[in-house]
């Protein structure tokens, strides 16, 4: 009897095992769905670690009590290895190819620092000190005239176009090399927006997209009940109201 009961309850774990590697699988690739097309597919990938540290469990559950199961959880790291190498990089030191580029995208806030009255000052040194070829800035609309020469005199080209006009939101680019030409990528949205640049770097044109990504629009009290709401210091029903109402 009790060896019945071992053998169907080591069925239902390797069954239990061999779901979560599926699906640590599927959430793994979750990123080639079209979020505009399934928005909820595409965001499955943020359940990844949720489901390779169940498999990690699965892993320690084999190693102690069959040992010969443990290939289970060992086949579904190795099915998602891609992701999980993605999620998880494991990078030695090498040695950076003579042609390699260094590339800076910043959201600047519009250069507003309550600290500093000339922070476009401030981020023009430390751009200017990252030695990089391609700065790609959002939100450069307060970018200061005189701070916009300098940073011509250090890149060759550049370019600062506004992407949502209501708001004056724009999007800039510094490059050391040659701007054949740009497009507005056009979507429907209330606050951020996307510029394509085609850059003559060598022989080649390569495209550079600058996106700005809109917020999430979360007041500071919103911020704060979010807060309370992890450290359990809300009421249930309270708790409930704002949790929908966030998840909106």
């Amino acid at each position: 009897m009790i060896r019945q009961l071992k053998a169907v309850t080591i069925k239902m774990v390797a069954g239990a095992n061999v779901a979560t590697a599926v699906i640590l699988w599927l959430v793994g690739f979750a990123d080639y769905a079209n979020p505009v097309e399934h928005p909820y597919l595409a965001n499955a990938g943020l359940f990844f670690p949720v489901f390779l540290l169940i498999n990690l469990g699965f892993l320690f559950f084999w190693l102690i009590f069959k040992r010969s199961m443990v290939y289970i959880p060992i086949l579904g790291y190795v099915c998602a290895f891609v992701p999980l190498r993605i999620y998880l990089p494991i990078n030695g030191t090498a040695t950076l190819p003579d042609d390699a580029m260094k590339i800076v995208s910043y959201n600047v806030h519009a250069f507003h620092d309550t600290t500093d009255e000339d922070a476009s000052e401030r981020v023009f040194d430390y751009l200017k000190n990252s030695g990089a070829d391609i700065v790609c800035l959002q939100e450069a609309n307060a970018l200061n005239p005189t701070v916009k020469v300098k940073f011509d005199s250090v890149f060759a080209h550049s370019s600062v176009d506004a992407v949502a006009p209501h708001d004056g939101n724009a999007v800039a680019i510094f490059t050391r090399f040659p701007i054949v030409k740009k497009e507005r990528i056009h979507y429907k949205s209330e606050g951020n927006g996307s510029m394509a640049y085609y850059l003559k770097i060598k022989k080649d044109t390569v495209l550079v997209i600058n996106n700005h990504f809109e917020s999430t629009h979360l007041s500071l009290d919103e911020r704060q009940r979010y807060k309370n709401m992890l450290k359990g210091e809300m009421e249930n029903d309270t708790m409930r109201a704002k949790s929908k109402r966030l998840l909106r």
